[in-house]
């Protein structure tokens, strides 16, 4: 049974009651739209006085809905990647709503015929996509739709969403406690989507309803005050994206709001600001350092949420993320555009980074174990650089849950790193890959490589079950300088016997590193430090202990200090994809211990430079013995104890 009008509405509506309180409830049955937009919103957006900040926006996304008019819809052949499709339907109910023009009108509505005729949308991401995309179309179009239609189209995402439900109810899904992980999220604003639709138009709506807010209350409480996602910033922006239509639609149609107070995305926007390379390299394929799996690109927005966020705390950072990136057409995908179009706000002014007060250059993201840092805000050949030691879930999950509600998209790679200096990556990600250790810039030990490697997911399972994790011992910013110190020991399995790995970078603006490596096993082990670089390095002539070597844009030197007598090699290593296939190769320098002993101190130094010139290693001197480090650089001198930390003059 489909209601009609707003009496019938009533009519089932209390007969299926969710609190008797919700706005839902009370005002909004039987009235369309009501998903991000209601009438009066959708004037706004049609009228000739709309904000320009606004109509970029729209016209972003009439640009989906015609880019989609031009292509075929998908068939249900269990092949294809058809979320796109899904969620492209609200962009044509949009351009509908806008434009007046029936072309998009006719478009949304063969859409929703053709997903309609799918006997299954799954219970996972195409169903996310599908059900929050359709439901968003039926609901923007409900009054231009006869009677017939709307019986008929309500029926596919009513079907799906029953699926869902029955799933997720009876607990027998992974993604139903992955609270931190995308895979969660999607789903669960794919079940939002129908209920905000469906509610007063079919029966028994309200358990959907009530299992939203369940799991929501659980997502956020789950999230801790950094702003940062255990899957980073890809999968991360995936996990926000679907998280705050949840947030959005639940405030709205439910009156429950978990998004005023919420610290985690009080601090997403500041930082992915922090993950930002530097601003001449954005685009919608390259705009963030990622760790964790990712191919480069940062997938969905994050302009959208950046808006609303802006809105919602008057956030000026936030403003000027989101509109930085709409300016530089970094934006990976305008569809997400669509939640945001009721809350974006004009009159929050854009701030910019190296504005003031400006925002600092080093920042220690705790939970995680995450440190990010960098030599400049604005200049195009500035350095950036990231290193992670902490939790693969977070530490306040890891201390508060025990299912995997983080997913799997991390890596096994405490104490790695990456640098971004002069233009390209120098000290790379390995990408979206195989969960191996061995390929990210850590530590071997005897070959072997950390708890969590995987052909596919990262496992946590040792962690979830009381296993140590690696953490983050030291974060500190000093004039021109920072240090960093990982304890990342724990993170490896107890036959390799490893008593200590702690991982130490100090960091000199704006080009200079230095990684010290202090390790100790039970039994005499080969270490192996790991360096995967932009391009490939060849040996001095002069001094065997030292590699260079030249990209596109930038250059680097590698010089060993510690200990003697150390196997230096090169190799060009393939890299496999989740799937077990080849994806990519990277340049490889190893740097090992020449004879197996029980302890070693590694002490490397790195040097960045422009492609024009490769540094010499002589522009920063270090000198080590008997655990004290000297390091000399045109403009600092270091007296670095292991014992007792760093002490920086110059």
């Amino acid at each position: 049974m489909t209601s009609s009008d707003a009496g019938r509405a009533v009519m089932l509506g209390e007969a299926d009651v969710i609190n008797s309180a919700s706005p839902i409830e009370r005002e909004l049955l039987g009235v369309h739209p009501r998903m991000y937009l209601d009438a009066a919103g959708f004037e706004r957006l049609r009228g000739a006085g709309r904000d320009a900040l606004v109509g970029r926006a729209v016209d972003s996304l009439i640009e989906v809905a015609d880019r989609r008019m031009a292509e075929a819809w998908p068939p249900q052949d269990g092949t294809g990647d058809y979320r796109g499709a899904g969620s492209d339907l609200a962009a044509l109910a949009l351009g509908y709503r806008v434009t007046g023009e029936g072309r998009y009108l006719d478009a949304a509505v063969a859409g929703m015929r053709s997903f309609g005729a799918w006997t299954d949308w799954g219970i996972d991401l195409q169903f996310g996509h599908t059900g929050h995309g359709y439901s968003v179309a039926l609901d923007w179009l409900w009054h231009d739709l006869d009677e017939g239609a709307r019986e008929e189209f309500v029926e596919a995402p009513h079907r799906a969403a029953s699926v869902l439900f029955d799933h997720w109810r009876d607990c027998i899904s992974g993604p139903v406690y992955g609270y931190l992980c995308n895979h969660h999220t999607v789903a669960l604003a794919g079940l939002t989507g129908a209920a905000s639709v469906l509610y007063g138009e079919r029966e028994a709506i309200s358990p959907w309803w009530n299992l939203v807010l369940e799991k929501l209350r659980c997502t956020m409480a789950a999230c801790s005050a950094d702003g940062v996602s255990p899957e980073t910033v890809a999968y991360g922006s995936y996990f926000s994206h679907y998280l705050m239509r949840t947030l959005l639609l639940t405030r709205a149609l439910l009156g429950v709001d978990l998004l005023r107070d919420s610290e985690w995305f009080k601090a997403y926007p500041t930082g992915l600001i922090h993950h930002t390379l530097p601003r001449k390299y954005w685009t919608d394929r390259s705009t963030f350092m990622m760790f964790g799996d990712s191919d480069g690109w940062h997938w969905y927005g994050p302009d959208a949420v950046a808006w609303v966020c802006a809105a919602e705390y008057g956030d000026r950072r936030a403003q000027w993320l989101a509109n930085t990136l709409d300016e530089y057409g970094a934006n990976a995908t305008p569809i997400e555009r669509t939640m945001s179009l009721g809350s974006i706000d004009a009159d929050v002014a854009p701030l910019a980074p190296e504005a003031e007060p400006a925002l600092e250059t080093f920042k220690h993201f705790e939970d995680l174990g995450v440190v990010m840092g960098r030599s400049s805000w604005t200049d195009d050949d500035a350095s950036v650089w990231g290193v992670v030691c902490g939790p693969s879930m977070g530490a306040k999950a890891m201390r508060e849950f025990r299912n995997p509600v983080a997913g799997g998209h991390m890596q096994a790679f405490a104490g790695t790193f990456q640098i971004f200096s002069h233009g390209q990556f120098v000290i790379c990600p390995a990408g979206y890959t195989q969960k191996w250790t061995r390929y990210h810039n850590t530590v071997l030990v005897d070959g072997a490589g950390q708890l969590g490697e995987s052909p596919a997911w990262f496992e946590d399972l040792p962690f979830r079950a009381g296993h140590a994790c690696p953490r983050m011992l030291r974060a500190d910013r000093g004039a021109g300088y920072d240090v960093v110190v990982g304890d990342a020991g724990a993170a490896y399995p107890d036959e390799l016997g490893v008593r200590v790995y702690l991982r130490h970078l100090v960091y000199v603006q704006p080009d200079t590193w230095l990684i010290v490596d202090v390790l100790e096993t039970e039994a005499a082990a080969r270490f192996s430090q790991l360096f995967h670089t932009g391009f490939g390095l060849e040996a001095s002539e002069d001094l065997p202990e030292v590699f260079s070597g030249r990209g596109e844009s930038a250059s680097l030197v590698i010089r060993s200090l510690a200990p003697e007598g150390v196997v230096m090699r090169t190799e060009r290593q393939t890299l496999n994809y989740t799937d077990g296939k080849p994806t990519h190769e990277l340049d490889l320098l190893t740097i090992e211990n020449s004879a197996a002993a029980r302890s070693a101190v590694f002490v490397t130094l790195l040097v960045a430079g422009n492609a024009a010139r490769v540094p010499s290693a002589a522009e920063a001197v270090a000198e080590y013995e008997d655990g004290r480090l000297q390091v000399t650089t045109p403009t600092h001198a270091f007296e670095f104890d292991l014992a007792g930390g760093v002490d920086v003059t110059g």
